[in-house]
C-alpha cells in the first residue's frame, strides 16, 4: 500500500500544471467527473509570480530563514523517497507540462457506486527520469509482495499495482437495509472499495495514474490525438468555465449533480438527498457547478481570482434576491478615513419571508415541523423585513496597538420605512436584552455582552448598539455605532474615499454595476488575526493551565511570531473584490495589488 501512496503522490502531488496547446485534465477526464483540478503552463505561472512582489518578498533577506526551513524539509523528503525507491539523488523531478487530476463516479461489485480518479503531469524533457522512478515503483512493489501486472497499451508500458484488500468485516447490530444505523450514511470504505488496482505509465512525455484502466487507455488516446467524449464537451462544465475572464493559472470546478451518482439508487441517503431537492431548489435554485480560477500578475492586479456558480436555469430562492444589480455610486458617510475594510451588497430583503414560506413548503416533514412557528413569527418578520430597503453596508476600523479588541465592525441598513423599522426594534430590542437609551438625539439600544464579543463579527468590543439616523439602520460595535450617528448629521462621502489605498483598491474593480463589491487591507486583516489568535492562545492556557501541554502553547505562539505582518504590508497593497448576476448564474472576482506599485 506503501508502494501505490508512493505513485499518487509522485504523479499527482508533484504539482498542477498544463502545457499550453497540451490536452487538459477536463480533456482527458471522463464525464462523469465532479470535481477535477488544474493549473496552466508551469514555466508560464513561475515567470508570472517572480514578475510579483510575492516572489520578492519571499526571496527577501527577512524571509531567509522561512525560505531555508521550507526548502530543507522538501528536499528532505524527496530524498528519503529516492533513498527508499534506491534512486540516484534528483531523479524525482518536478513536472514541467500539462497535469490536472479529477475525481469521477466509478461503479464496483454489483454495480456499486464508488470513488475513481485520474491524474496526469507532463515532465518534458526529463520524462525519462520519471520512467526510472517508475522502475523502482515496480520493483520496490515486488519486494513488498505487492502483485503488479503489467501490459502494453498504444505502445506503451502500463503497470497495474494491486491494492491489499482488507478482509471484510462480519456485520454488526448496527449494520440493516439503511446502510449502519439507520441513518444511510455513506461509507467512506465502500465507496473506495472500487479501488482495487493502481494503473501507473509512461505515454510520450507524460506520466498517468488512474484507479481505473479504461479511464487510463481513453486518456491515452486523447493524448495521441482522439477525440473522445470527455469531461470538456459537458455542458455544465464549460458553464462554470466560461466564467473566467482570460487564462488563469490555476482553476478548478465542482459539480453536484454528478457527485449524486456516489450514492446507491436504493439507499436512504439517496431518497433523503432526492427528497430535499425541492427544498434546495426553493432556497438557491438549480446550481448545476461551481469553480474558481486563479491567475498571478494579471492585467488588473498582481492577484485576480474568479468564482462562479453556474446556474443555466435561473435564479430562485435566495439566489434570486440577490440579483440586483446597480453602480458602485459613492460611498456613504460613514466610511470614514480609518475603515479598513468596507462593502456593499445590495438583497431584497422584503421578499425573505416568501422564500422561507416556499422552502418550509416544498417538504412536507418541515412543513409538520417549521410550519406552525412560521405561521406564528411571519407577520411580524414580514413587517421586520419590509420595513428594510435593498441594500446593506459592512464597515470595519482598525485601532492601535493592534489587540484581538481593536477591530470595530458594523453592518449599516438602508430603510423603505424608517419609522416601521424604529417601532420593530422597539418592541424586540428589550426581549434580547437590549437597554434603550438616548444618544445625541437619537434613539439607540445597547447589550452589554461582556467576553461573549470578543472575536465575533459584531460586538468584538463586548458591547452592541442598534442605531438609526438618515433613513439608515446602525447595527455592530457600539463604538462604530456611536460614531456613525455623529456623522450622519454632515452626510456626504465617507472620508475613505479620498485616501490612496482606496483609490488603488477600487481602480482594480471593472466599470459594471454590480451586486456586491468592497475593499479591504490584507495586511491588516493579518495583523487582526494574529491579534486574535494569539488572545485565543491566552484564553487557553489561563482556562487550561496545567492540564495543557505548555509544547503545544508554545508552538502556536512561535508560528504567530512568524507571520510576517511588517513584509505583507510592505509588499501587498489594498484587496478589491466585486459580485456580479450574467445570464447563467453568478460571477465573483477579486483583486490583490502589489504595494511597490
Amino acid at each position: 500500500m506503501k508502494t501505490c501512496l508512493c505513485v499518487m503522490t509522485l504523479t499527482v502531488g508533484c504539482g498542477l500544471t498544463a502545457a499550453l496547446g497540451a490536452p487538459t485534465i477536463q480533456e482527458i477526464a471522463p464525464r462523469e467527473s465532479f470535481v477535477v483540478l488544474g493549473a496552466s503552463h508551469a514555466e508560464t505561472m513561475i515567470a508570472r509570480l517572480q514578475r510579483t512582489a510575492l516572489w520578492e518578498m519571499w526571496m527577501s533577506e527577512d524571509m531567509a530563514d522561512a525560505r531555508k526551513s521550507m526548502l530543507e524539509e522538501m528536499s528532505a523528503g524527496f530524498d528519503e523517497m529516492e533513498q527508499e525507491l534506491g534512486l540516484e539523488e534528483d531523479t524525482i523531478v518536478p513536472p514541467s507540462g500539462p497535469a490536472g487530476v479529477a475525481a469521477f463516479v466509478a461503479r464496483g461489485e454489483n454495480n456499486a457506486p464508488g470513488l475513481g480518479f485520474i491524474g496526469f503531469a507532463d515532465f518534458g524533457d526529463k520524462a525519462d527520469h520519471m520512467t526510472r522512478v517508475i522502475d523502482a515503483l515496480v520493483k520496490k512493489a515486488g519486494e513488498d509482495h505487492i502483485e503488479v501486472d503489467d501490459q502494453d497499451v498504444l505502445g506503451s508500458t502500463v503497470y497495474s499495482f494491486a491494492i491489499p484488500q482488507p478482509p471484510k468485516a462480519e456485520a454488526d447490530e448496527f449494520d440493516d437495509e439503511f446502510g449502519g444505523g439507520g441513518m444511510g450514511m455513506p461509507d467512506p470504505e465502500a465507496l473506495l472499495a472500487t479501488i482495487r488496482h493502481i494503473h501507473v505509465v509512461r505515454h510520450k512525455s507524460m506520466v498517468l495514474v488512474s484507479s481505473d484502466l479504461t479511464t487510463l487507455e481513453n486518456a491515452m488516446e486523447v493524448i495521441d490525438g482522439d477525440a473522445l467524449d470527455r469531461l470538456a464537451s459537458d455542458p455544465d462544465f464549460d458553464g462554470v468555465v466560461n466564467a473566467f475572464d482570460g487564462d488563469v493559472d490555476v482553476y478548478g470546478a465542482v459539480l453536484p449533480l454528478k457527485a449524486r451518482g456516489l450514492l446507491g439508487d436504493d439507499d436512504m441517503m439517496a431518497m433523503m438527498v432526492d427528497s430535499f431537492g425541492p427544498v434546495l431548489h426553493e432556497l438557491l435554485g438549480d446550481v448545476r457547478g461551481m469553480g474558481f480560477g486563479l491567475r498571478l500578475d494579471g492585467e488588473r492586479a498582481m492577484v485576480e481570482q474568479t468564482m462562479s456558480l453556474y446556474m443555466p436555469n435561473g435564479k430562485n430562492g435566495l439566489t434570486a434576491l440577490l440579483n440586483l444589480e446597480s453602480p458602485r455610486g459613492k460611498v456613504p458617510f460613514f466610511a470614514g478615513s480609518d475603515v479598513t475594510s468596507f462593502a456593499s451588497i445590495n438583497f431584497q430583503f422584503a421578499d425573505l419571508m416568501g422564500v422561507a414560506r416556499k422552502v418550509i413548503m416544498a417538504h412536507p416533514l418541515l412543513q409538520m415541523q417549521a410550519g406552525p412557528m412560521l405561521d406564528q413569527v411571519a407577520p411580524m418578520m414580514e413587517q421586520f423585513f419590509a420595513a428594510m430597503g435593498s441594500k446593506v453596508y459592512s464597515a470595519k476600523t482598525l485601532s492601535r496597538p493592534v489587540t484581538a479588541d481593536s477591530q470595530k465592525s458594523m453592518l449599516v441598513m438602508e430603510m423603505s420605512n424608517l419609522e416601521q423599522f424604529q417601532n420593530m426594534v422597539a418592541m424586540l430590542a428589550p426581549q434580547g436584552g437590549f437597554q434603550a437609551r438616548e444618544f445625541l438625539g437619537h434613539q439607540i439600544y445597547t447589550l452589554e455582552m461582556g467576553d461573549m464579543g470578543g472575536g465575533m463579527p459584531l460586538g468584538s468590543s463586548g458591547s452592541m448598539s442598534i442605531g438609526t439616523g438618515a433613513g439608515l439602520a446602525f447595527v455592530g460595535d457600539t463604538a462604530a455605532v456611536e460614531q456613525a450617528l455623529r456623522a450622519s448629521a454632515a452626510g456626504g462621502t465617507g472620508g475613505i474615499a479620498s485616501e490612496p489605498a482606496f483609490a488603488k483598491a477600487v481602480a482594480m474593480l471593472p466599470d459594471d454595476s454590480v451586486i456586491a463589491w468592497g475593499i479591504s487591507s490584507p495586511a491588516d486583516e493579518a495583523e487582526y488575526m494574529v491579534a486574535q489568535q494569539r488572545k485565543m492562545i491566552e484564553d487557553m492556557r489561563e482556562f487550561w493551565g496545567d492540564e495543557m501541554d505548555p509544547e503545544v502553547i508554545d508552538q502556536m505562539g512561535g508560528a504567530l511570531n512568524d507571520v510576517p505582518i511588517a513584509l505583507i504590508r510592505k509588499y501587498v497593497g489594498p484587496a478589491a473584490w466585486q459580485l456580479r448576476s450574467v445570464e447563467s448564474g453568478f460571477v465573483f472576482r477579486a483583486f490583490v495589488s502589489d504595494a511597490r506599485d
